[in-house]
């Protein structure tokens, strides 16, 4: 059991994951101790419209990245580059008309996704030439950009949620900066042909990163809409030290699970494999609920301040919520590893409806509160899965990868 467990590579990629997530919950936890409750709502609110769209601005490009061989060089960065900027335009104002967000804020957020999505895809390519340490940080820079900030809040009044989408932006920009860099420099095709990209391969996996991640963050859209921006900084909170060790795991499979079943040419492979993969994912799942459940109070008491207190009953509903959508996350690995255009196209359909009744079950859960929201959205997302699962099973049963 042990054994299984080390020599996962899902839970290797969880334990560099978990850098960026300690720094993403300590953060969190600090700057809800240091901002009124409804400015951390509201940024809570600005960290969730960011960790959606920097999977939507590259439009596809950095998933079919991660899939296939692409040249890098100038064209490539242009194209990335425009496709960030108008996607990160849409969200900024769309956030600002319907949650009423401050314009400085929603410039600063816009900011901020154009540096995320650029990240985003530059890291993508490189993981696809095996480099694991430049797209890890890459990736997380919005986790040690809110440290930075918690820290700051330690010794400097922030008043608002201004300072924060500040120091975000300027994270964001500087990631960008270095895996274009390390991308275009580094991993050039030579003389090799780059792969060709099936007409709209890129859109069905855009589709598909973006609703997984809009599964993530879908509480945090509902819970101003149902509750109030109090409420969502409770859920910010309960999250930061409840649900993120199941995001970190779900990241962790993801990051490591969908490469090497890519790889697997073979179906009895590709099978043991993931049976390998569940199994480790299983005991970590179950360890983590019961140290969450045992901890979460009191790290919560301890770091804001006593401003947030948690009862085990809501740590329970989030480790419910977050071991769900670890559960969601499998199948669509698989699909997205092994297969075809059509049915990742059949995905990404597949994945809105899951949204769709993740955001039944948060409504009618909401009429119990919190607790009644984050389990309804549990429940939804379960529900949901069947589908999914059995399209992975269909694409890991061929004996080829197209």
């Amino acid at each position: 059991m042990i054994h299984s467990l080390i020599r996962s590579r899902s839970i290797l990629a969880s334990l560099g994951f978990a850098f960026a997530g300690a720094a993403f919950t300590f953060g969190n936890l600090l700057l809800a101790g240091a901002l009124p409750p409804a400015a951390f709502g509201q940024l809570s609110l600005s960290i969730a419209v960011y960790n959606v769209f920097i999977w939507l601005a590259p439009l596809g490009l950095d998933q079919v990245l991660l899939r296939r061989r692409l040249d890098p060089g100038a064209r490539l960065l242009l194209r990335a580059f425009l496709s960030c900027s108008g996607i990160a335009a849409i969200a900024a104002i769309g956030t600002v008309q319907f949650y009423e967000l401050p314009a400085l804020s929603g410039l600063l957020l816009g900011a901020a996704i154009v540096g995320g999505g650029m990240a985003m895809a530059a890291s993508m390519g490189l993981r696809r030439h095996d480099w694991t340490a430049l797209p890890l940080v890459a990736t997380n820079v919005a986790s040690w950009a809110l440290l930075f900030a918690g820290g700051l809040g330690l010794v400097l009044t922030l008043g608002s949620d201004l300072p924060v989408l500040l120091i975000l932006a300027a994270g964001c920009a500087l990631a960008a900066a270095l895996s274009w860099y390390a991308f275009i420099r580094y991993c050039g095709l030579g003389d090799e042909r780059p792969d060709k990209v099936p007409r709209g391969e890129a859109f069905s996996l855009m589709v598909t990163a973006g609703a997984g991640s809009v599964l993530v963050q879908i509480e945090r859209f509902v819970i101003p809409q149902v509750l109030d921006f109090r409420a969502l900084a409770l859920f910010a909170v309960i999250a930061s030290v409840a649900i993120f060790p199941f995001r970190l795991l779900r990241s962790g499979s993801s990051f490591a699970l969908t490469p090497r079943l890519r790889a697997a040419s073979q179906r009895a492979e590709r099978h043991a494999l993931l049976a390998q993969e569940t199994r480790s994912l299983g005991l970590t799942m179950v360890f983590a609920t019961l140290v969450v459940v045992a901890l979460a109070p009191i790290v919560a008491t301890i770091f804001t301040g006593g401003r947030y207190e948690l009862d085990r009953l809501l740590v329970l509903a989030a480790c419910f919520n977050g071991a769900a959508k670890l559960i969601e996350g499998l199948p669509r690995a698989a699909v997205v590893a092994c297969g075809t255009a059509e049915e990742i196209r059949k995905l990404s359909w597949m994945n809105w409806l899951t949204i769709a009744a993740c955001l039944l079950g948060a409504w009618i859960g909401a009429r119990w509160g919190l607790v009644g929201l984050i389990s309804g959205s549990a429940v939804g997302c379960l529900a949901s899965t069947i589908a999914p699962a059995s399209l992975a099973r269909h694409a890991l049963s061929r004996g080829f990868v197209e």
